[in-house]
This record gives structure tokens, C-alpha cells and sequence, in this order.
């Protein structure tokens, strides 16, 4: 009786619950501010959920264009009296003037690069049926899932915070009815080769404010299945099978503020090396293991009106004169998974 009294419990709450801890949508997203984002600090991964086509964009945290320099102006410190002694007389537009003309003279700053995007099409996938896909804030994950010729397909993808990578899982329910192609795509110069179960990317430096561009980066994606796997000038393909687990890893020649004699190479190999030793199932628990602690250090709980039951969009649309204080909850939630995903030690 006890069991059954929990089990109506938790089938009463999980709608309240999955309202303030779940972003979800029935459509693939059509634009990147669509996509659901992830990320484990180092790496970040805007996922836009399509069907046929995938597309999964990432960046790197330490991809800027430029290169080591000083951006300190050096007619800057001859002046800092003159401009003191203006603001104390009160004649703050001629100090402002000064500093306009003597302390900010650039370059301003560098641009944050795009490491392109993963693309992955599917074959075998036509019009679709029970489309869904979420970012769950309660294990960082996010999930595709959709029927296509009466197969059901699914995706989870999160970045590891335990195994600094990103990982994405593909599975098919019909045995041998998963076959794609994983290519990458990238708006900046740089070079793609495929060769066996492995993508590698590179992406040259970037000019910037006359800041000659002399960081690079590197992105290598490897595929795991039970089905057949070969590669060609177009990409990795994966044909007949039930399941693949994509291991995403990137890195620059970066070491620190004057310091690009890093290698990327070596930093990717171990992170993948290190990664596809151990299943998804344990993967993904050792990524909850990290994160969880983090997400559950707070819990705001907040009465949901009927539009709790709306996809994410409309429940925002609708939010304005609402009694949806569930919507806060969530917003407030999604705040700090961006941070927890975003912001970590080291």
C-alpha cells in the first residue's frame, strides 16, 4: 500500500518537477539561439535537434583570435595627472577627452572563435512523428527523440565534467536501422580529414585589430557502434547500426596569457584515450556524479499554473499576467545551469 501510495506521489509531482527543471520543445530548432546549449567549461556545444539532419555547433574556451600582446597604451601614464587634476576641477569632458584620445587607443580586444559545427545525416530518416527534445537542468543532458518509418530514434549528448569531453549517444530500436554520416563544417579557414572512425579538425589562427592571429585549434570527434564504420573525402559513415557513441574532444595551442606552445594533438588524444576506456552508462554517471552536487546545493520551488504544461516557447510567451510562478523556477534553474556548465575550477 505504501508503494503504491508513492508511486501516485511521484506521478502527481512529475509534471510540477519536470516544469521547473526541464527546457522542451516538439520541433528541431531552426536558428542557434534555438538550440540547447551544454557545456563542462573547457568545451560548449549548441545542439539543435534535428531529424534527418543534425547539426551539433562547438567552441572551445581558450579559441580568440590574435596572439600574445600588450594593449596598454603607452602615452597613458605621461597623462594620468593631467586627467586627475581635470576631473578634480570639474571639467570632466576635457579629461574624458584625454583619456578618449591617450588611454583607450587599441586594439580593444579579440574576437571568441568558432570551432564549426558537427553535422550529422541520417539516412533512412523521412517525416517524423512524437518529436521531442529537451535540455534537462537536473543531469545536463540533452535529448532528442522522435519515430521515422516505425523506428524510434533517440540522442543524449552532454559534456562530461568529470571526463572533459563532449559525448553524444545515437540509438535506433530496430536492430541495424541507424546510418549517418558525421562531417564537420566551419565558417573560419581550417581543414577536415576523416580517416577510419575519426574526424580531426583544424582551424587556423585569426587576425584581429592588427593582432596577427596565432592561436589554432584542433577538434577530433570518434565513433564507437556495432554497426559498420569507413570514411571518405566527404566523412565518417556509419551504416547499419543500433547504436554509436560519438567522443568529442578540442583544445589550442594555448597555455596562458604568453604562452601558445601548447599541443593540442596530445591534449586531445589523452582526453579520448582516457574517455572511450569506459561505457556510456558509466560516463554519463560519473558526469551527474560532479554535476549534481553542484545543481542540487539549491531548490526554489514555485506554484505552476496550467501553462506549466506548455512547451518552453509558449509557456514564455503566455508567462506575462500569468499565475505560471513555475516559470520562474525554471528561469531561475536554467541561470545557474549556465553557470555551473560555463564556470569551473581551472
Amino acid at each position: 500500500m505504501k508503494k503504491l501510495s508513492l508511486i501516485l506521489l511521484m506521478a502527481i509531482l512529475a509534471p510540477t518537477l519536470r516544469a521547473q527543471d526541464v527546457l522542451w520543445y516538439d520541433t528541431p530548432a531552426e536558428t542557434w539561439l534555438q538550440a540547447l546549449p551544454l557545456g563542462n567549461s573547457h568545451m560548449g556545444a549548441m545542439v539543435f535537434g534535428g531529424t534527418a539532419h543534425e547539426e551539433i555547433q562547438l567552441n572551445d574556451e581558450t579559441f580568440w583570435s590574435g596572439g600574445p600582446h600588450d594593449n596598454n597604451s603607452p602615452r597613458s601614464l605621461g597623462r594620468l595627472q593631467e586627467v586627475r587634476d581635470l576631473i578634480f576641477a570639474g571639467r570632466e569632458e576635457e579629461a574624458a577627452q584625454i583619456v578618449g584620445e591617450d588611454f583607450i587607443v587599441g586594439p580593444h580586444g579579440m574576437k571568441y572563435l568558432t570551432l564549426g559545427s558537427l553535422m550529422l545525416d541520417f539516412e533512412g530518416v523521412g517525416e517524423t512523428q512524437d518529436f521531442y527534445r529537451d535540455l534537462d537542468l537536473r543531469n545536463a543532458t540533452a535529448g532528442v527523440s522522435f519515430i521515422s518509418g516505425g523506428v524510434k530514434y533517440t540522442r543524449k549528448a552532454f559534456a562530461s565534467l568529470a571526463d572533459d569531453v563532449i559525448v553524444v549517444r545515437l540509438e535506433a530500436d530496430r536492430k541495424g536501422a541507424l546510418s549517418f554520416r558525421l562531417s564537420h563544417s566551419c565558417p573560419l579557414p581550417s581543414k577536415a580529414e576523416y580517416d577510419g572512425a575519426a574526424l580531426t579538425a583544424h582551424i587556423d589562427p585569426v587576425d584581429h585589430e592588427g593582432i596577427e592571429g596565432k592561436v589554432f585549434a584542433e577538434l577530433k570527434a570518434e565513433v564507437k557502434t556495432d554497426g559498420k564504420v569507413s570514411s571518405d573525402a566527404e566523412g565518417v559513415h556509419v551504416s547499419g547500426a543500433s547504436y554509436a557513441t560519438v567522443f568529442i574532444s578540442s583544445a589550442t595551442n594555448y597555455v596562458n596569457y604568453h604562452d601558445i606552445s601548447g599541443d593540442p594533438s596530445a591534449m586531445i588524444s589523452n582526453a579520448l584515450a582516457a574517455a572511450e576506456k569506459k561505457s556510456f552508462k558509466k560516463l554519463m554517471k560519473r558526469h551527474v556524479k560532479v554535476y549534481a552536487p553542484q545543481y542540487e546545493r539549491v531548490r526554489l520551488e514555485l506554484a505552476s499554473g496550467e501553462n506549466s504544461r506548455l512547451r518552453t516557447d509558449e509557456r514564455l510567451d503566455a508567462f506575462y499576467g500569468s499565475d505560471d510562478m513555475g516559470m520562474v523556477s525554471l528561469l531561475f534553474n536554467y541561470g545557474r545551469y549556465l553557470l555551473i556548465s560555463s564556470s569551473q575550477p581551472g
